[in-house]
C-alpha cells in the first residue's frame, strides 16, 4: 500500500463520514464555550461523599493496582475491550473512566448523544498525550515516509521540538512548520503536498507572545483537503473556550496547569472521536502513560472548582495588566485583543511584556528582574517555568540561552512571561514590583 494510501485509510477510518456528520451538524456551533457551564453529568462516582462507607471505597481505590475478577473469562473480554474491568489499573479503573468521562462532558456536554461520538484518555502530561496519538498513528501507518505532520511554529518549544527531532526518526517524514494565522502559509504545503499531511496540531492561544489561532477560520482551509485537525488548548481551558465547538477533531490539554491548579500533580488529556481514542488506549497498555490512582482522584475533585478558581486568575490579570502597560520600564505588554470566541473575552491567566532599551539594556534588565526574584525567595513571584497554580510566577525568555542578540528568530531581549497566580492579591504583587524595578 503507498504511504498516501495509507493515509486515506486512516484518517478515513479514524475520521469517517459518521464522525463528520456528527461534528458538522452537532458539535460545530454559534457559540464558542458553554454559558451554562458545569462539571457534572451525574457521575458514578463522587468525591464528596462522606459516609465510612464511601472513605473505604476511596481508600480502595488509592492502594490497589489489581484487583480479583468477578467472571470467568472477564480477563479475555477486558483484553478485547468487550467488557470495562478494575482488574489491574493499566488497563482501567472506575476512577480513570469517571475522570474521562467528566472530562469529555467538560468539551462536549452541550452536545446531543457526545458519549457515543467522542471519549477520553488521560495520560502522565500534555506531551505524553501527543506522543501517545503519534505512536497509535504510526502502528496503523506502515509506510509512513512520505507523509507529515503540519505544525504550528508558535506552539510550545518541546512540542515543535518532538515534531522536528523525534517524529522522523519514527519513520514519518520531516514535519512542515507554518504560521497559524498567515492562511497562504498553511494552504501552500497542503496544495503541494495532497494526501501527505497526516494532521494539523497548532494551539488555541501560545506562549509568550499571547497569539490567538481563529479555528474556524483553519477548519474552512483543513476540511477542504481532508486533514484533521488537532487543538493544544492548555491555556484556554475548556471553561473559557470549547474547541470542537470551533471544528476541532481532537482536543489536547496540558492538565497540570489550570485542572491541577496546585502545581503539584500532572497528566494530560486526549479528547476525540471513539475510534480514535479505542487505539490509543490500546498504546497504552503497552506505553503505560496513566497518571497514578491518587492523581486522578485529585484531578476528579480539583475540576469541580476550576471556574472559581479561573475567575480569581482573571480578576488578577486584569489588575496586572494595567500596572505594566502604564510602567516607564515597560515597552510593551503582550495580550490579545478582547477574543470574542472566549468567555469574559479574556486569555486565560498569562501576559508578557517587554523591557525598554537597547537590546544589551533590555537583557541586562530582564536578568536583573530574574535575580531579584531568587534573592526573595520567590516571594511574592516565584522565578519558574509552569502556570496555572495558586502561585505567581515569571519566566525571562533570555535566560533560556537563547535571544535574537544570540540566535536571529528567537526570543527577543527584555521579554518576561507572567504567569497570573490566585494568592497573594494583585496589589500585594504590584506593590512589590513596583518597589523591584526601581533596583534593576
Amino acid at each position: 500500500m503507498l504511504p498516501e494510501d495509507s493515509r486515506n485509510f486512516v484518517v478515513n477510518e479514524w475520521f469517517n463520514s459518521h464522525w463528520q456528520r456528527y461534528k458538522q451538524h452537532i458539535l460545530i456551533s454559534p457559540d464558542s464555550f458553554e454559558k451554562n457551564y458545569t462539571t457534572q453529568y451525574t457521575p458514578q462516582y463522587t468525591p464528596q461523599q462522606s459516609n465510612t462507607q464511601s472513605q473505604n471505597r476511596l481508600e480502595a481505590k488509592r492502594n490497589h493496582i489489581s484487583k480479583p475478577f468477578q467472571s470467568v473469562g472477564q480477563l479475555g473480554d477486558t483484553l478485547k475491550d468487550i467488557s470495562s474491568s478494575d482488574y489491574y489499573f493499566r488497563y482501567g479503573s472506575s476512577i480513570e473512566r469517571e475522570l474521562r468521562r467528566t472530562l469529555t462532558h467538560l468539551e462536549v456536554g452541550y452536545a446531543q448523544n457526545n458519549q457515543d461520538h467522542l471519549d477520553t484518555t488521560i495520560h502522565n502530561s500534555g506531551m505524553s498525550a501527543i506522543s501517545s496519538l503519534v505512536l497509535a498513528l504510526r502502528k496503523k501507518i506502515p509506510n509512513a515516509q512520505d507523509l507529515k505532520f503540519m505544525v504550528g511554529a508558535n506552539s510550545y518549544q518541546d512540542t515543535k521540538n518532538f515534531f522536528e527531532y523525534i517524529v522522523p526518526t519514527l519513520g514519518f517524514g520531516p514535519s512542515i512548520f507554518v504560521e497559524v494565522n498567515n492562511l497562504e502559509s498553511i494552504s501552500t504545503p497542503l496544495m503541494y503536498n495532497p494526501n501527505k499531511i497526516i494532521a494539523f496540531i497548532c494551539e488555541n492561544l501560545s506562549s509568550p507572545y499571547m497569539e490567538y489561532t481563529n479555528i474556524r477560520q483553519l477548519t474552512t482551509l483543513v476540511q477542504s483537503y481532508n486533514v484533521p485537525l488537532i487543538i493544544d488548548a492548555t491555556l484556554l481551558p475548556a471553561f473559557l473556550q470549547q474547541p470542537f465547538r470551533l471544528g476541532a477533531d481532537i482536543v489536547i490539554r496540558s492538565m497540570t496547569k489550570y485542572e491541577s491548579g496546585q502545581g503539584d500533580i500532572k497528566a494530560g488529556s486526549l479528547t476525540g472521536p471513539k475510534q480514535v481514542i479505542q487505539e490509543i488506549r490500546q498504546m497504552q497498555r503497552y506505553v503505560d502513560t496513566l497518571p497514578s490512582i491518587t492523581e486522578l482522584i485529585s484531578f476528579q475533585e480539583r475540576l469541580t472548582t476550576l471556574p472559581e478558581r479561573l475567575h480569581q486568575h482573571l480578576d488578577n490579570l486584569q489588575e496586572m495588566k494595567k500596572f505594566l502597560e502604564t510602567h516607564p520600564l515597560i515597552e510593551r505588554t503582550y495580550y490579545p485583543m478582547p477574543l470574542e470566541s472566549v468567555r469574559y473575552a479574556q486569555p486565560g491567566g498569562m501576559l508578557s511584556f517587554q523591557f525598554k532599551g537597547t537590546p544589551q539594556e533590555k537583557e541586562t534588565r530582564e536578568k536583573n528582574l530574574m535575580q531579584q526574584l531568587i534573592n526573595h525567595n520567590h516571594y511574592p513571584i516565584s522565578y519558574e517555568v509552569s502556570f496555572g497554580s495558586q502561585k505567581w510566577s515569571m519566566l525571562g525568555l533570555s535566560t533560556l540561552g537563547i535571544t535574537s542578540i544570540t540566535q536571529p528568530n528567537h526570543y527577543p531581549p527584555g521579554l518576561v512571561r507572567v504567569a497570573i497566580g490566585r494568592e497573594p492579591s494583585a496589589s500585594q504583587v504590584i506593590s512589590f514590583l513596583e518597589k523591584i524595578l526601581r533596583e534593576i
